[in-house]
């Protein structure tokens, strides 16, 4: 019995909604599927993304035969379906090989290059995502002008490997990818400030001072363990910093690395953030500093958040989590017994 293809939802022709002037980029290509049927581009160049997740090199390889131009920047769809960050995301180094070779073929580009302004943005993607082959592949291609300390909408390659939001299920290819970058060289200071704003409580005068929003430490800091949490701190990353935190609607300041630690039940994490504390001060006073809501780290210990639905959470699962925060809690009362009335 034949295999069932992958690209059988391919087989309807659908041309562009409206009419477009006469472009190369606009054309929807066919090709032949492995059992002899055509396949036909649809909008969005949904039949290239599906080919290039797949990591289907054969396919692609006739795609480019019949669309060499399918390497350019894309237009007003937006860069979610831009074939190179498609790659980065899927981690499909193979046919992103593929798809740098034909952009060096087809675009000619004199010495190297930025992919038209897209390499940035693909080799967070590819961080971002956890895969390891395609960042490795992005910094030593003789082609790219890949640079592991660009930092792209308030981003680094480090920083945007650290950052577990959307992104929660490859953590251990996260951790492999942001110890690649530090042996490449990254920065793990690296941070995205902004100006924070006050009024002087004496003189009614406006103050301001840059803060961080962004930081590899503070990300790493809700899911990393011990080992990574340890190296960036010992490759330069401040583990005493006070942060911004902005999520749109509310906004809080002088926010510690500690507390995020405690927020996400990260003991591991928690654990060498107060021994840190400890080398330099008194850890108590650590853990009784208050953010600009007048919160501690034990406040936000006790507001964890399941960000799955408890129903749909397996009993171990649970378990887990509640012994974890229970562990927070007796870690950070441990260090200023005070706190509990606080």
């Amino acid at each position: 019995m034949a295999a069932t293809s992958p690209y059988k939802a391919f087989r309807q022709h659908h041309r562009a909604v409206h009419p477009e002037p006469p472009n190369p980029s606009t054309l929807y290509p066919t090709i032949t599927d492995a059992n002899g049927s055509t396949l036909c581009e649809q909008q969005f160049y949904r039949l290239r993304t599906a080919i290039i997740e797949r990591n289907d090199t054969a396919a692609l390889g006739k795609y480019l035969i019949a669309a060499p131009w399918a390497v350019k920047r894309g237009h007003a769809l937006g860069m979610y379906h831009d074939p190179f960050i498609v790659a980065a995301r899927h981690g499909s180094v193979d046919t992103l090989k593929m798809l740098l070779d034909q952009y060096s073929m087809f675009i000619k580009p004199i010495g190297k290059t930025d992919l038209d302004g897209r390499c940035c943005r693909v080799l967070n993607t590819a961080a971002h995502s956890g895969h390891l082959e395609v960042v490795e592949l992005l910094l030593d291609h003789p082609l790219l002008q890949a640079d592991i300390h660009y930092n792209y909408n308030g981003y680094t390659p480090i920083m945007v490997a650290a950052d577990a939001s959307y992104c929660k299920e490859n953590l251990e290819e996260k951790e492999s990818v942001i110890n690649f970058l530090l042996d490449r060289g990254a920065h793990a200071s690296d941070a995205e400030y902004t100006w924070d704003y006050s009024l002087d409580s004496v003189t009614g005068e406006s103050t301001k001072k840059q803060v961080p929003i962004l930081m590899a430490l503070n990300f790493a800091a809700e899911w990393a363990g011990a080992d990574l949490i340890r190296r960036l701190i010992q490759s330069g990353a401040d583990p005493h910093v006070k942060l911004m935190e902005d999520k749109e609607v509310t906004v809080r300041t002088d926010v510690t690395i500690i507390s995020t630690a405690g927020r996400c039940a990260n003991v591991d994490a928690l654990k060498i953030l107060l021994d840190y504390a400890g080398k330099v001060g008194d850890v108590a006073d650590a853990v009784s500093y208050r953010d600009s809501w007048g919160s501690m780290p034990l406040h936000w210990a006790c507001q964890v958040s399941m960000e799955e639905d408890p129903r749909e959470m397996s009993t171990t699962f649970m378990e887990e989590k509640v012994q974890r925060i229970i562990t927070t809690i007796g870690l950070l009362l441990n260090c200023n017994p005070e706190t509990i009335n606080a």
